[in-house]
């Protein structure tokens, strides 16, 4: 490295294990494992699923002849009720109940959410009471919760 880089146009100093404290003595850098970390990055934004045939939620029950409901809750719980990012296209999900899948475009809204978990709802004609799984229809489709700062 030359002793004038940083007179340099567009000249980069990259580091890494950085870290900064208040005040005017130093404590032991804290390390942090690559899952303690994904957890604690989860609480601000969460891809909840992503990509082809993953499953939504645990089981998706018809609440009327019309409204289907997929419950899902967080782990961990996000740091504040969240804001919901879903695919929108044709057919980006499928419903599997009674022995066969039924596409759909997007999930129609979120109810009951908090940092825990909610509802998706969508459109669905069918017979109260049935129950299924719904999953990611193409490689694109996805779900995600923001609650960034």
């Amino acid at each position: 490295m030359t002793g004038t880089w940083y007179t340099t146009n567009d000249a980069t100093f990259e580091y890494t294990g950085l870290q900064l404290e208040v005040g005017t003595s130093a404590t032991e850098f804290e390390h942090r494992s690559f899952t303690d970390e994904l957890q604690r990055c989860k609480r601000y934004y969460n891809m909840y699923a992503k990509g082809l045939n993953v499953y939504v939620g645990s089981t998706t029950f018809l609440y009327s002849s019309s409204v289907a409901i997929t419950p899902f809750k967080f782990d961990p719980e996000m740091r504040a009720t969240p804001s919901m990012e879903v695919s929108n296209f044709t057919n980006a999900y499928q419903l599997y109940i009674n022995g066969s899948g039924t596409n759909f475009d997007t999930f129609a809204s979120v109810n009951g959410i908090n940092e825990k978990g909610g509802n998706l709802n969508f459109a669905h004609s069918g017979t109260a009471g049935q129950a299924g799984g719904t999953y990611l229809n193409n490689a694109a489709s996805q779900v995600a919760f923001s609650a960034e700062i």
